[in-house]
């Protein structure tokens, strides 16, 4: 099929000083003053239900690759921290240790063509904010019908979490989510977690730093709030698991301990970063080559007739990422902190255009089932710089 341009209908954007009542400022400060786009990309409906249908598809096929990867106990083929190995299996033979959310990155499907697997980001899924609620706003604001979305991002959330809940009765509903205290961004992801969690029947959900978290060796994870302690039995936290791990070592080997001896549960769970490691993605194309919605992957260079785009493992936000023409010609070659990772190279599949040669990435939230659509626009390759750009089902 002839892919189509991408398509826009103009919007009036948000106040700013409305973002920043909500707390969102951030939306326009800290990304930029153009992040959220006074656009909104036109959408077909059948193809809104083609993405819905690819992230169903995808995650259970990704899911039956990981269960290959760990029962050869391949797990350091994904570049996984040794250390981390144990906890992987752990929490994944245990399917109380439930994967509460997750976004995948898919090029295509915009334009009426197939789309087709970039990445999984099935650790820290950040665009939450934006995707549940702010781009619903947009539409609301400009006498749009709100519910023309492919958007249950927020409602399907809550399922989740009331979910993962009941898998732990013994558990008090106890939550935190927790972020990074440097990023504004991580702590109005939280925000909307702890926000979908008092929904979903916890009790105490709070919002708040990592470091804000006191863990006890043999007693469990406390935070103290209006002078009293409370003991928290569910952690939801946006930061990586290998930083944790790489950074934090002590408080990784603490909360190793509790995860064990079941005295608190993590999400997103410690598998969830072999599901994110981009070497799956060979090992996926290695189990069901031709596959309809994946592009071939390989740990070794390989010729394809689009190019191939060279990807780091565990990389983030496009850092480390090159794009590589048929002739050898580099298209675009992103700097980054994670050049010492092993590589993978998928065949290059160039994301849909606008008019003005602007490219547009899906990303196609995942709550136990596909639930919600957020858009970034950008270069080539969609970095920390890239615009948030609303959507409108037609």
């Amino acid at each position: 099929m002839i892919p189509a341009p991408i398509q826009l209908r103009d919007l009036w954007p948000l106040a700013p000083d409305h973002l920043d009542a909500a707390g969102w400022g951030w939306l326009y400060r800290e990304a930029g003053a153009g992040y959220v786009a006074p656009e909104a990309v036109r959408v077909r409906e059948e193809d809104a239900d083609a993405l819905a249908e690819a992230a169903d598809v995808l995650y259970d096929l990704l899911v039956e690759t990981l269960n290959d990867v760990i029962a050869a106990d391949r797990l350091a083929a994904l570049g996984l921290p040794e250390r981390i190995h144990r906890l992987v299996r752990h929490t994944w033979e245990d399917d109380r240790h439930w994967h509460v959310l997750s976004r995948f990155d898919l090029s295509g499907g915009l334009d009426a063509t197939a789309p087709k697997l970039l990445e999984l980001n099935a650790d820290t899924p950040t665009m939450l904010p934006e995707t549940s609620i702010v781009q619903w706003a947009l539409l609301k604001a400009n006498r749009l019908d709100e519910a023309a979305q492919f958007n249950l991002v927020y409602e399907r959330l809550v399922d989740a979490l009331r979910h993962w809940r009941g898998l732990w009765p013994d558990h008090a509903p106890h939550l935190a989510a927790v972020y990074a205290a440097a990023s504004d961004e991580d702590a109005a992801n939280a925000q909307v977690v702890a926000e979908a969690a008092r929904e979903a029947g916890f009790t105490v959900a709070h919002a708040l730093p990592i470091d804000a978290l006191t863990v006890s060796p043999g007693e469990g994870v406390f935070v103290e709030h209006d002078g009293a302690w409370t003991r928290l039995d569910f952690v939801y936290k946006f930061v990586p698991w290998e930083w944790i791990v790489d950074d934090e070592p002590e408080l990784f080997g603490l909360l190793e301990a509790l995860i064990l001896d079941d005295l608190v549960t993590v999400a997103n769970p410690p598998y969830a970063l072999a599901l994110q490691s981009k070497a799956l993605l060979a090992d996926a194309w290695e189990r069901m080559p031709g596959h309809p919605y994946l592009l071939e992957a390989h740990r070794t260079p390989f010729a394809s007739p689009e190019g191939t785009v060279e990807k780091v493992i565990l990389g983030r936000e496009g850092a480390n990422v090159r794009i590589i023409a048929p002739d050898g010609q580099v298209l675009a070659d992103v700097d980054g902190t994670y050049a010492d990772q092993p590589r993978i190279w998928q065949a290059y599949h160039p994301l849909p255009q606008d008019a003005q040669g602007r490219s547009y990435q899906a990303g196609v939230f995942f709550s136990g089932e596909a639930s919600g659509l957020g858009i970034r626009r950008g270069s080539l390759v969609l970095d920390n710089g890239a615009e948030f750009v609303a959507h409108l089902v037609e």
